[in-house]
C-alpha cells in the first residue's frame, strides 16, 4: 500500500488581492459588504418565501414529513446559506438546525 500525498495547490488569488499596503482586499471587501447591504430587503423577502414554505410543514403528519425531508432540507438550506446577510442570524440558526435534523434523517 502506498503512502498517502497531501498536495497544496498555489493560491493563485493571493498575489492578486494583497500588495504592500493590503488595500486591494479590503477594497474588494468593502465593496462587497455594500452591494450585500443593498440587496438586504431582496434576501429578507426570499428568507420570508422560503419560511412560509417551511410553516406548511409545521401540523403535517409524520409520513407527510418524511417523504417530504428533503424538501424542508433544501428550504432551510436556502435560508441557512442567505439569513444572515440581512441580518437574519437567528433565523440562520435555526434554519441550519433544521438542515442537520435532516440530514440526520436522510442518512
Amino acid at each position: 500500500m502506498s503512502a498517502a500525498q497531501i498536495f497544496a495547490p498555489e493560491n493563485r488569488l493571493a498575489r492578486i488581492l494583497s500588495n504592500k499596503q493590503g488595500l486591494i482586499a479590503q477594497e474588494l471587501i468593502s465593496d462587497a459588504d455594500k452591494r450585500v447591504f443593498k440587496l438586504a430587503d431582496s434576501i429578507r423577502g426570499f428568507v420570508g418565501e422560503k419560511i412560509e414554505a417551511l410553516a406548511q410543514f409545521g401540523d403535517a403528519p409524520e409520513d407527510v414529513l418524511f417523504a417530504e425531508a428533503r424538501t424542508i432540507g433544501k428550504h432551510a438550506l436556502d435560508v441557512a446559506e442567505v439569513a444572515g446577510a440581512a441580518g437574519l442570524n437567528l433565523i440562520g440558526d435555526i434554519a441550519r438546525g433544521i438542515k442537520a435534523m435532516v440530514d440526520g434523517l436522510v442518512r
